[in-house]
């Protein structure tokens, strides 16, 4: 019986498409959507601008004479860690062992592709998924890995359907939240004002998937979005679970096993897209010094479950104590207010909190604003919400 690779992303880097054809078809036949590139070079830009679950990577290409390598290298000096599969032929001994040493998974003779990549494939995309949601929980931004955290601790089908759910609109807020905070503002089609004043899981949805198809939407935004969704099937999904939730509220559905699993497959694709592929880190800005010539700026990451982190950047130019800011390796970042904020939380710690609506009347300049809540995962209230306003809400919106 074949294994279902049904949804999986596998990306083919190899300069010889007929034979790359050939001994994909196995996962071709078992569900798995291929793309082909044909040098590294054409690979590295894939695997930064959209989701893969596995990278099938050819030895001996361009660029140079080992363009495996080149790429295996690439990979190595960011925080990309997507399980890479290499192929190699006669001679190639040597390299390959280099390739494991630079963080390749796993690989296969190329003249015994078409029979071995199938179960190969399957072996380590198992091994992947059954470590997804643990590395969601300790790795990804805390507005949602503290809801991979409750997911996992949920034992019965009741609980793991709602929370499984909650975490799934946990995902769409925060790609919404980062889209319409970091991107310059467009109007969404069908988004009312009166929308985000509760947002629902719906409204999320609207707005996320949106802005994936809006060019001038955040990058980081846009890869959120197609980790949990990058094609019509995946979208159906989510639409359905929306449904779901919708039915189980209105008590017109009780939560499934066969609800369970279809959760529990989505969650644990997008946590394993978001832990390998893309490098996504929230930061509170503490403190900053100039030397003269630069700033180094020092933050507390808001990422996994645990108390937020120090850590240091370089930056361009000055940050206000408190913001909270999108970073990512290459040093440029950006401000997430007013989507955004800092908070002290009851037991004294600096915590992030996110736009959860809009409160009723507007300030004295007639600015909406903004209601918030902690996404670190603690159920107390919020002291003393930060008194933002949010301008530009009237610019997304069309009535």
């Amino acid at each position: 019986m074949i294994a279902t690779l049904s949804g999986t992303r596998i990306l083919v880097a190899d300069d010889q498409p007929d034979a790359a054809r050939t001994f994909c078809s196995p996962l071709r036949a078992a569900g798995a959507k291929i793309q082909h590139v044909s040098d590294g070079h054409a690979a590295w830009d894939a695997i930064g601008s959209q989701p893969f679950d596995l990278a099938l990577v050819d030895m001996k290409m361009p660029p140079e004479e080992w363009g495996g390598l080149w790429l295996l290298e690439q990979l190595a000096n960011t925080r990309i860690r997507l399980p890479v599969l290499v192929l190699s032929g006669e001679g190639g001994k040597l390299e390959v062992i280099k390739a494991m040493r630079l963080g390749a998974a796993d690989w296969v003779d190329k003249d015994s592709a078409a029979e071995q990549l199938h179960p190969a494939c399957a072996k380590l995309l198992a091994e992947a998924n059954a470590a997804a949601l643990q590395n969601a929980a300790e790795q990804l931004p805390t507005p949602i890995a503290y809801r991979f955290a409750r997911y996992l601790r949920a034992t019965t089908t009741e609980t793991q359907v709602s929370e499984g759910l909650h975490t799934i609109e946990a995902i769409l807020r925060l790609a919404a939240c980062i889209g319409m905070a970091a991107s310059r503002p467009c109007p969404i089609p069908g988004l009312a004002l009166s929308k985000l004043y509760r947002p629902s899981m719906g409204t999320w949805r609207d707005i996320a998937f949106a802005l994936g198809r809006q060019a001038q939407t955040n990058t980081t935004a846009k890869r959120i979005v197609q980790a949990l969704a990058p094609d019509t099937p995946s979208r159906t999904t989510v639409d359905a679970l929306i449904k779901l939730r919708n039915d189980i509220f209105h008590g017109r559905t009780a939560p499934k096993s066969s609800d369970r699993d279809t959760i529990d497959w989505l969650l644990r694709r997008f946590a394993h897209r978001a832990t390998t592929s893309l490098q996504l880190s929230l930061g509170v800005a503490t403190s900053m010094r100039f030397d003269g010539t630069s700033y180094t700026l020092d933050t507390l990451l808001v990422r996994g479950t645990a108390t937020p982190q120090p850590a240091t950047h370089h930056v361009d130019r000055p940050i206000v104590d408190g913001t909270i800011l999108l970073l990512d390796e290459a040093g440029s970042f950006a401000d997430l207010t007013p989507l955004f904020a800092s908070a002290t939380s009851p037991a004294g710690g600096v915590r992030c909190v996110q736009f959860e609506g809009i409160l009723e009347g507007a300030d004295s300049g007639g600015g909406p604003i903004v209601k918030y809540s902690f996404g670190h995962g603690g159920d107390e209230d919020l002291p003393n919400p930060p008194p933002n306003t949010w301008p530009a809400v009237h610019q997304w919106t069309t009535s």
